[in-house]
């Protein structure tokens, strides 16, 4: 009844439910991916703080989460801005993160760039291994890895694809301009 029972194998503990029969056990997260995803969602949630309300505007964020974040924005540092900060982290993990990192390469990168990056993804998509081969060469700090399976990705269909498009002008947007 609701006790641990040995296995016969391995000596491990299985936890059982009321009927006697073996339960999987519970999915348990690391400690560490924990404070890292806290770390994240803080760092994003600054970096929304830091933004001009315009800019804001044209993320297309849930409107409850837009005015929580000109609230965080006009706080002076008081005790209940630590609270506010940690409401507004919750409601960001609804949030599309790569969608917004990549709209965030978007408003971060000049406009006049924004075309030589449109013409890489284009010379990627369509040239396969060879051109990977030759943006490789050119942009030694990019990781051959992550490029290709980006690009496999991005010559599909659907929402899938569309990402992976994305997600490639981001990584050619940070190689090719600094500090981006």
């Amino acid at each position: 009844m609701g006790g641990m029972a040995k296995s016969k194998n391995n000596f491990t503990w299985v936890r059982e439910d009321q009927n006697a029969e073996a339960r999987e056990p519970a999915d348990r997260r690391d400690s560490h991916y924990e404070r890292a995803e806290k770390q994240a969602l803080k760092a994003l949630a600054w970096r929304l703080v830091a933004l001009d309300p315009a800019d804001r505007e044209r993320l297309r964020l849930d409107p409850e989460l837009l005015s929580e974040i000109a609230i965080l924005a006009r706080q002076g540092p008081k005790p209940s801005r630590r609270r506010h900060l940690l409401r507004v982290q919750k409601l960001l993990r609804a949030v599309d993160r790569e969608k917004l990192e990549t709209t965030f390469t978007r408003l971060d990168t000049p406009a006049e760039a924004m075309p030589a990056i449109k013409r890489k993804v284009k010379r990627l998509l369509k040239g396969g291994d060879e051109a990977i081969h030759r943006f490789l060469i050119h942009n030694p700090t990019a990781d051959r890895q992550q490029l290709r399976a980006l690009t496999r990705k991005a010559q599909g269909e659907g929402p899938a694809a569309d990402r992976a498009r994305g997600q490639l002008s981001v990584m050619i947007a940070k190689l090719i301009i600094p500090g981006a």
